[in-house]
């Protein structure tokens, strides 16, 4: 792996929210109708779409951040599922090249158990059975999955970090990482081992924008682990 980026790359094109993050910390949970003063408290830049932009561009991949796109664009399209509550419309499907949830947001919006590798695999392939070519599930620290059509899954140990401050934006990383990796066309596993060097690194600062790595220590990461 190299810094530099591949000239034939395409472009990284983000659709999604931007807004500002209200981060406190506090000494203790508070009790249900109490109210506990913060020992500090900022105000960072976020946004699941604004996270994934800034993630993209510190990778030093050319990147853009929009609100809406069209219907038709022929283009392959990554949907990050974080924050969807409903179902994902049957017609959207269709348009989705990778699906990317999490294990609780996969358990959600699937109504399927996703606490062991089995039953993530299980729960994915539901979605592949509607017409997505692949499914991303970040899981943390047990790592990640890549389920696709036609071929076996790819399980991914983490990086875990020597110490974890803030696990905000750390999906949105990964997603991010994983989504320039592949359009640089590196193979799969080697999009999930960079993804989880982004998000390692992520997880080691406070903040989600703040957070997000460039691409210099996550290549370093990738080095000094050999993963």
């Amino acid at each position: 792996m190299s810094n530099s980026v591949r000239p034939t790359s395409s472009p990284l094109v983000v659709v999604g929210s931007a807004n500002a993050d209200i981060y406190v910390e506090i000494d203790r949970i508070p009790r249900e109708g109490e109210t506990v003063a913060a020992r500090t408290g900022q105000t960072l830049a976020g946004g699941k779409g604004a996270n994934q932009a800034a993630c993209g561009a510190r990778l030093s991949h050319p990147t853009y951040f929009i609100g809406q796109i069209a219907k038709s664009a022929n283009v392959p399209v990554i949907l990050d599922v974080g924050g969807m509550e409903g179902p994902i419309p049957d017609d959207l499907f269709k348009c989705i090249t990778i699906l990317s949830p999490n294990e609780t947001e996969l358990a959600r919006l699937t109504g399927m158990p996703t606490n062991t590798t089995d039953q993530v695999i299980v729960a994915a392939t539901k979605w592949l059975e509607m017409g997505v070519k692949q499914v991303l599930v970040k899981r943390g620290e047990e790592g990640s999955v890549l389920v696709t059509t036609g071929a076996p899954p790819i399980i991914h140990p983490s990086i875990l970090a020597p110490m974890v401050l803030d696990t905000t934006g750390a999906g949105d990383t990964f997603t991010a990482a994983f989504s320039v990796a592949l359009l640089e066309k590196k193979l799969p596993l080697d999009c999930l081992k960079f993804a989880a060097a982004a998000a390692s690194l992520c997880v080691r600062v406070k903040g989600a924008i703040p957070s997000m790595p460039d691409r210099s220590a996550v290549l370093q990461l990738l080095q000094d682990k050999i993963i």
